[in-house]
């Protein structure tokens, strides 16, 4: 999975504060009546007082973001494999029969290139239907790189689920 990052401008607030003057001057004048005085004025000079006013404004500032886009990988299709060995047509009741029955009438495939015991075989090479040999034997090429080369055959005894339960080679 691939990303990519794609700066993203984010607005951000920036406070600037402006200084208004503004001048009070407070004069309060009280006369007191007092029997022989005159008043006098007195000059009086104002202090001027400050207040901030804090005027916010808006300065957009570029911030890198993260805008992350998915990018499809595609799987691999995953490849089927099979096994495919000949084998006689006909089911027989023990191994001596098989063996002695040896013919290449039909096709069987397995999911793994070895025989043994617990394998199951089909009948086709989708392997999606086992093969169901019942509990009988049949016999097989088990020679590897050609389909019925007759180098090398084994009796296999199958049960109803595709299964091999025994497995003993021919002379």
């Amino acid at each position: 999975m691939a990303f990519r990052y794609t700066p993203t401008p984010t607005p951000s607030i920036t406070p600037t504060i402006s200084l208004t003057p503004s001048i009070s001057p407070t004069i309060t004048a009280t006369s007191t009546v007092c029997p022989g005085l005159t008043p006098t004025a007195i000059p009086i000079t104002p202090t001027p007082t400050y207040t901030p006013t804090n005027t916010p404004s808006r300065t957009p500032t570029n911030t890198p973001g993260l805008s992350p886009t998915q990018t499809s990988t595609p799987s691999p299709t995953p490849t089927f494999v099979y096994y495919l060995y000949a084998g006689t047509v006909s089911t027989y009741a023990n191994d001596t029969l098989a063996c002695t029955n040896k013919t290449c009438g039909r096709p069987y495939y397995k999911s793994v290139p070895t025989w043994s015991i617990g394998t199951v075989v089909y009948d086709d090479s989708s392997l999606t239907t086992p093969f169901n040999g019942g509990g009988n034997w049949i016999a097989v090429d088990t020679s590897t790189g050609t389909y019925c080369s007759g180098l090398a055959w084994a009796a296999i005894e199958v049960d109803g689920s595709g299964v091999i339960t025994n497995f003993i080679s021919c002379p």
